[in-house]
């Protein structure tokens, strides 16, 4: 009888797996007109977007297109579209470039991500960097200091102790600081780059995954602004954890998950947003098919009670969840969210500033056009193009990304000038290495180059529109800064200092510090 019942479970099965594979069949086998017309909308769609970069805002009959975020959704569910066709495509991702070998492809990324931000290496501090790197250093009442809960809601000893250890070696250097943090940056690409070729091999997928990564129009204050230290560093101990579990297990996998959880824990205690790490190592896990693995299933059981616990002491500390206060009622801001707000933030917000990181409150023109134009023409070339993308790794790494952005969900609206994208420096990790995907599963090797090489050329666009605006703010701020030192009248917030960038904070750090340089000389 036992038999019996086992067979008539395991023809079940077969049945529902032959329903399910020739309903998708059947969708998949349907002409692509419903894509080409997907496409053509699409690319109207970036036109507008591209003719408002050139002449700003403008009218379209009786409509004025002011704000480029309707016309980003547009493109962006569009994208969305053309993506669950390729899944509908069903077949297995092909790697590209498979005889790449990775001391080819990985100094090519980390040199490219080095050079785009080597104009801007030597900029002077903003707001927060005056604060920032003065107040932390390594002295034995500082370190002790760092384990006691801050009044700002953030509880980051892990991540204090780093920043006074970059301030041994840099002090109050723009540069050195600069150059720490890039140095870091290119670590978490390199990182990046190794748990992405460990799962899925060589080829362009870790390739197009680090680049993106490093490239990214939300990566500025990766150099330019030293607050991002906490994200960055979080980041580099947390791909450090995953790597280590997708490495072959140990002899004594007790230790290799020991380890990772003292990474893991580390993380935390850099920046909230590592409690994503356990969702990361499943999520790639289950997308790679390596679930099974004891490394992998030991570290998941461990990982859900240490970050129960951790999050335990941190309620304890904060008597809440602690992070950033809202004005307006008093509570963490994590707990004034609303339904709405969440919605769009996950399902539409999120996913329109990872495709386009452009800050429009900066001027734009003729290359910003051309960066979109190459960008979004690279987006339809590729998922046309696409062989079919796996529906669980589609799936798998857009759970990820979601979940990851759980700890920043209430500053996951971020608005037309993509100040506050650095929220996105982990979250997107799994995004990226979806795009790879997507890239590597192009079947012709040429177009799989030509479709990366427009997306990159859109890329490096938007980071450099982006870096011009911080540099201008640098330079700004400096010379507000130097002003008021020297006793002159300043006026603190200006259209050259915008928002979270003005010198709501740091202007009396700042003042000191140009006083002690000036006493110094």
């Amino acid at each position: 009888m036992a038999g019996t019942g086992s067979a008539t479970c395991h023809d079940i099965s077969a049945l529902v797996r032959s329903f399910l594979r020739g309903a998708f069949d059947k969708v998949a086998g349907v002409d692509r007109v419903a894509e080409r017309a997907v496409v053509v909308l699409a690319a109207c769609a970036a036109a507008l977007l591209g003719w408002r970069a050139l002449e700003g805002p403008y009218r379209l009959g009786n409509i004025w297109v002011r704000s480029p975020l309707t016309l980003e959704t547009v493109f962006t569910l569009l994208a969305g579209a053309l993506l669950a066709a390729a899944c509908l495509r069903g077949r297995n991702a092909r790697t590209a470039l498979e005889d790449w070998p990775a001391r080819v492809l990985l100094p090519i990324a980390l040199a490219m991500t080095a050079l785009a931000f080597l104009p801007n290496i030597g900029d002077p501090f903003v707001s927060d960097d005056y604060i920032l790197t003065s107040r932390f250093y390594l002295t034995f009442d500082r370190v002790r200091d760092f384990a006691i809960a801050g009044g700002d809601g953030a509880f980051r000893p892990v991540g204090n102790i780093g920043y006074a250890l970059i301030h041994t070696l840099a002090g109050a250097r723009p540069l050195t600081w600069h150059c720490s943090i890039l140095t870091l940056h290119l670590l978490n690409c390199a990182l990046l780059f190794a748990v992405a070729r460990t799962l899925w091999g060589n080829g362009l997928l870790p390739f197009t995954a680090a680049l993106l990564f490093g490239l990214h129009g939300s990566r500025p204050q990766a150099v330019a602004w030293t607050s991002d230290l906490f994200d960055m560093l979080a980041c580099a101990l947390s791909l450090a954890g995953v790597l280590l579990l997708f490495r072959a297990p140990w002899k004594r996998v007790w230790a290799q998950v020991a380890i990772a959880l003292v990474l893991l824990a580390a993380a935390i205690l850099c920046k909230e947003s590592a409690y994503a790490m356990p969702v990361f190592v499943f999520c790639f896990a289950a997308a790679a098919g390596r679930l099974g693995e004891r490394p992998i299933r030991a570290f998941l059981v461990s990982s859900v009670v240490l970050c129960v616990a951790m999050f335990v002491w941190r309620w304890s500390l904060f008597h809440g969840p602690g992070g950033y206060l809202d004005p307006v009622t008093g509570r963490p801001a994590i707990l004034s969210l609303h339904i709405i707000t969440t919605v769009k933030a996950l399902c539409v917000r999120l996913w329109t500033i990872l495709l386009f990181p452009l800050n429009w409150t900066s001027p734009t023109g003729v290359w910003v056009a051309a960066g979109l134009a190459a960008g979004c023409a690279a987006i339809l070339f590729v998922l046309w193009n696409s062989g079919g993308v796996r529906p669980r790794t589609v799936l798998w790494m857009i759970a990820a990304t979601l979940c990851a952005m759980a700890p920043a969900l209430h500053l996951a609206m971020v608005d037309e000038s993509s100040l506050g994208s650095r929220i996105l420096y982990i979250p997107a990790l799994p995004f990226f290495v979806l795009a790879g995907h997507v890239v590597a599963s192009v079947a012709s090797r040429r177009r799989a180059i030509v479709g990366l090489a427009a997306l990159m050329f859109g890329t490096v666009v938007f980071l450099e529109h982006n870096l011009a605006f911080w540099h201008r703010t640098a330079l700004a701020a400096d010379q507000v800064c130097s002003d008021a030192a020297a006793g002159k009248p300043v006026q603190v917030r200006s259209a050259e200092l915008p928002g979270i960038l003005s010198f709501g904070n740091g202007l009396k750090e700042c003042v000191e510090m140009k006083r002690q340089q000036a006493a110094g000389r």
